[in-house]
């Protein structure tokens, strides 16, 4: 009867018993608004109003406002074009200018940002008499 070998150890650390699969997400900025939606009431046909969406950076790396899309040329909309660093606050202005407008009105403006979900849309809504 032959006695078996041990198998012999290699001198070499085996580096893929101790390896960790390291996964790191990707840190986003996230844009969170007090409303995303103002009412305006009832106003006077020729009237403009102007009314700012407040929010907060509740992300982890700094928010960038890259572009807005306006529903309709009475609105305009102004925003800030720096970076809103994580727990740092702002305001988006929203302008609606009412002439040549009646009835019920619901005008938004689209935000493009770096956020995981990029788009974003804030409304102000009322009745042009």
């Amino acid at each position: 009867m032959m006695a078996q070998k041990k198998p012999q150890k290699s001198s070499k650390p085996n580096h893929r018993s101790n390896y960790k699969k390291v996964v790191t997400e990707k840190k986003w900025p996230e844009i969170s608004f007090l409303t995303n939606e103002i009412n305006f009431d009832t106003i006077n046909a020729g009237t403009v109003v102007t009314k700012k969406f407040y929010f907060t950076n509740t992300g982890f790396a700094p928010l960038q406002i890259q572009k807005t899309e306006v529903s309709c040329g009475c609105t305009i909309p102004s925003y800030p074009f720096i970076d809103i660093l994580p727990l740092e606050q702002g305001y988006i202005e929203m302008t609606f200018k009412s002439e040549g407008k009646m009835g019920p009105q619901h005008p938004s403006v689209v935000l493009f940002t770096n956020c995981k979900i990029p788009t974003k849309t804030i409304y102000m809504k009322g009745v042009v008499r």
